[in-house]
């Protein structure tokens, strides 16, 4: 059963006027609930009227109204919408569209009304302003420099009915029934007059569109009061023009009867936003490209090497080759995932980690058994730091895979990748033989080195010590995320 709790906090996420009234016959009617939109509405607090009747609730008159229209909707067994005058202490006179729907038992009895209200005060002034000054208004028109046009209906629309019910219905009774030159010159016409009369389909196309169908859609459900609502036209000549409207319904008594909008030509802004969004895509195309070949390359050199080192007669060089292969393949698994992602500051970094182990392990033969335990949050990075990050991982999983299990069946790595405050930290440890002392291995080494270059890169701090028991090693670095890529200016 949902508790009372997240129902409330349901319905005061809703930002419209919400409230449910229990019918209890004999003309009694009583609130079951509301939420903080309907509360501040009526300035009362949930606790003065949840669970008492309306009687107990409202002044005589305004109880004695309401009582009509709940009762009205009961007897009608069906949704009602009808307009309400409000003059509230703290906003002055507000319009406000009230809509009750009916709640039905099995037996089709009525036991509680669901209500919603939204204030249209600013379209009923808006519609008053208009009937006082339509002469002025009409001068204002025709001298705008944004297009203006008013929309009527043969037959008034619903508003109540589903939005795509009301989308047709605009198609098929709504006309342009004025407006100004600007308009009409924006599809090529020097006189409104030749525009004025013409259906949706006319500027539209066609009424199956699915532009056209998701526009309508959303003024729809605005309740015919949107800014910035994007259309998609065509002139006369039949080249796709794109608009954004502003829009102002016209609601009666529940009914649309009229919009009032004005219309801004954008089509050359959208036209260089459509070859800039094709650019993109090409470019993001021809990267994916980039990163796939230079996989491929670094698949064909670490293959070689692989080849070089199986031939070597010297055993120094053989170990030399297989950790250069190492770490291609590292680089290699890096380019991959990008390649996948399709996006330099989205890689998910404990993928990179996996591949990594089963890299080393597959190149780097050995007679332990080797368990690893990844204990990895789930972290991305950008490319800029999750190259270096992952080849100091690389070395250090090398250095231990070579040299902390000798004559050793079986050992065990662990390693954990986590973040706190944009702070990641990566955590390795093993239960070999450790080093000879407790400084760095092989100070002078290649791999030392790279470690040493590479935490500079992202600004890192480590360490890598023997553990305090004796028994292993233990590898810890922290670095701050960043998510910016920075690519060198010689490289742009």
């Amino acid at each position: 059963m949902v508790s009372t709790t997240y129902t409330h906090q349901i319905l005061d996420n809703i930002p419209n006027s919400v409230f449910v009234i229990d019918v209890h016959g004999a003309g009694l009617f009583s609130i079951k609930d509301v939420n903080k939109a309907q509360l501040s509405f009526i300035n009362k607090q949930r606790e003065e009227i949840v669970g008492k009747y309306i009687h107990d609730i409202f002044p005589q008159e305004v109880a004695d109204h309401l009582k009509t229209v709940y009762q009205r909707c009961v007897n009608k067994g069906e949704r009602i919408s009808y307009e309400e005058k409000i003059n509230l202490p703290d906003k002055g006179e507000r319009y406000y569209l009230t809509t009750l729907t009916p709640q039905k038992e099995d037996d089709g009895s009525i036991t509680s009304l669901v209500g919603t209200s939204i204030d249209i005060t600013e379209q009923k002034l808006t519609e008053q302003s208009l009937r006082k000054s339509e002469e002025q208004y009409r001068g204002f028109v025709q001298n705008s420099t944004e297009g203006i046009y008013l929309f009527e209906f043969e037959e008034p629309i619903d508003t109540s009915l589903p939005p795509m019910e009301q989308v047709s219905l605009l198609f098929k009774h709504g006309y342009l029934a004025a407006c100004n030159n600007v308009m009409a010159e924006m599809y090529g016409y020097d006189d409104s007059s030749l525009i004025v009369g013409k259906k949706l389909e006319f500027f539209y196309g066609s009424d199956d569109k699915e532009e056209n169908i998701e526009s309508l859609k959303s003024i729809v459900e605005s309740g015919y009061n949107i800014k910035d609502a994007l259309s998609i036209e065509y002139d006369k000549d039949g080249n796709i023009k794109y608009f954004v409207n502003n829009v102002s319904g016209i609601v009666e008594d529940g009914f649309l009867t009229r919009i009032w909008a004005t219309q801004k030509d954008i089509t050359v802004e959208k036209l260089a936003e459509n070859k800039l969004q094709e650019s993109l895509l090409e470019k993001n195309t021809l990267l994916s490209e980039i990163h796939h070949r230079v996989k491929n390359n670094l698949a064909v050199v670490s293959g070689m090497m692989q080849l070089q080192a199986f031939e070597a007669e010297n055993e120094s060089l053989r170990e030399q080759l297989y950790d250069s292969v190492v770490r291609i393949k590292t680089m290699a698994t890096v380019h991959e995932l990008l390649y996948q992602s399709q996006s330099f500051s989205n890689l998910e970094f404990s993928d990179t980690l996996t591949n990594l182990v089963e890299n080393i392990s597959e190149t780097l033969q050995t007679n332990t058994n080797v368990k690893v335990d990844i204990d990895s949050e789930l972290i991305h990075l950008n490319i800029n730091q999750a190259i270096p990050a992952s080849l100091i991982v690389n070395e250090v999983l090398t250095n231990t895979y070579k040299h902390a299990f000798p004559d050793k069946e079986e050992g065990k790595i662990s390693f954990s990748l986590s973040e706190s405050n944009d702070l990641i930290t990566i955590e390795i440890t093993d239960d070999g033989v450790g080093f000879p002392t407790n400084e760095n291995p092989e100070q002078s080494s290649l791999g030392v080195h790279l470690i040493d270059v590479l935490s500079q890169q992202i600004e890192a701090s480590y360490k890598y010590i023997n553990k305090e028991d004796g028994k292993g090693t233990y590898f810890s670095m922290s670095f701050k995320r960043t998510d910016s890529v920075e690519i060198p200016e010689d490289q742009l």
